[in-house]
């Protein structure tokens, strides 16, 4: 997503967010060569094929929904939820799951408002959990080590979502109407 291979740290991370939720055209580029990859080393078309992403994976997978991009589904992981281009009723075709925490500072209610408004304007199949006690990271059970104050494990979270996760997909490849 980077370019060259990179692989951010650091300091490096919060300033290539910054420049992506800037200029999400950008962004959206990267995604969509990405899935253009995965569906020519596949075989497989994009309606065929599931999104999944954690922080900004989750970020990630939700842009390459609103783009309009045919793919069957996305599921985001404690991925931040606003964006400088909403989805509309006539681009959004994936259905959208989001996993998010209660707690999460960065994905703060009025962003979850946000998201639920765009959801409803463009008439999107999506749904939403908040795990009231969650953190950011909340699936990731070596975060704690970093003691971040922001960002904790939580196992419960973990499970949980991850279960949805897999009957969201489920539900998603067995339905015809995609509607």
């Amino acid at each position: 997503m980077h370019g060259g291979g990179a692989v951010l740290e650091g300091e490096a991370i919060p300033e290539a967010l910054k420049r992506f939720r800037a200029e999400p055209d950008r962004l959206r580029s990267r995604v969509q060569a990405a899935l253009a990859a995965l569906s020519d080393i596949s075989g497989l078309e994009p309606e065929d094929i599931v999104g999944l992403g954690y922080c900004f994976g989750g970020f990630c997978v939700l842009e390459l929904a609103r783009s309009g991009v045919p793919v069957r589904a996305v599921a985001s992981f404690h991925g931040l939820l606003n964006t400088s281009r909403p989805a509309s009723r006539d681009t959004l075709k994936a259905r959208i799951a989001v996993f998010t925490g209660g707690l999460d500072p960065l994905v703060p209610p009025d962003h979850i408002a946000a998201f639920q408004a765009e959801m409803a304007l463009a008439a999107a199949d999506w749904q939403l959990s908040i795990y009231g006690r969650a953190l950011h990271s909340f699936t990731n059970s070596s975060v704690d080590a970093l003691g971040d104050p922001t960002m904790g494990y939580h196992a419960e979270a973990d499970e949980s979502s991850w279960a949805a996760m897999l009957r969201f997909f489920d539900i998603s490849f067995k339905r015809s109407d995609r509607g």
